[in-house]
């Protein structure tokens, strides 16, 4: 079995066990089903001469759903919109 095969079935496995459904609202475009699952990371914020680190949400979201993730689209999950202020994508999928 090729790795990317054996990532993409660990992927599918992962989402369908922690995965929520979502709706993703993209800022122009209609908005596309998809299957979410909401984390917390820590971020670090510039604060005058330090940095502190501060916990902000991570929503992961298969790339084969949402192609194209962009700055100010949404992501309605459990009766909550959240709006994005920035997306990563990350090459496994």
């Amino acid at each position: 079995m090729a790795w990317s095969d054996v990532v993409a079935r660990a992927n599918r496995a992962v989402m369908r066990r922690f995965g929520q459904a979502a709706t993703y609202r993209p800022a122009a475009g209609p908005s596309v089903a998809c299957t979410v699952i909401l984390d917390q990371a820590l971020e670090d914020r510039p604060a005058g001469e330090v940095s502190l680190r501060v916990p902000v949400r991570v929503a992961l979201v298969r790339k084969s759903e949402v192609a194209s993730p962009a700055r100010d689209d949404e992501l309605a999950v459990a009766g909550e919109t959240l709006k994005i202020p920035n997306a990563t994508l990350d090459v496994e999928g």
